[in-house]
């Protein structure tokens, strides 16, 4: 059987999203660590500090989206194996 590029997509991508929003969480803390080391008195002498706030809210909203997701892949996989143990 043939697949056309219209069927593959349309079909929903088959990912968790945990690697997604570690990659993005790590990216906030690397960022906000460059920031801090090499970037902070010039930050401070342009008054935008801010910038390491931003870093790391994303970086603390990034810990919580990788509970989130982590929770979630978690539930997925438990009610999956329950609907295989059931069909069996």
């Amino acid at each position: 059987m043939q697949t056309s590029d219209d069927d593959l997509a349309t079909r929903p991508v088959d990912a968790d999203g945990v690697t997604a929003v570690a990659i993005g969480t790590v990216l906030w803390a690397v960022a906000g660590l460059v920031l801090l080391v090499f970037f902070r008195e010039p930050l401070a002498e342009a008054d935008a500090s801010w910038w390491l706030w931003v870093c790391a809210v994303g970086a603390g909203l990034g810990l919580l989206g990788l509970w989130y997701v982590v929770r979630r892949r978690n539930v997925y996989r438990a009610a999956a194996q329950s609907k295989d143990e059931s069909a069996q």
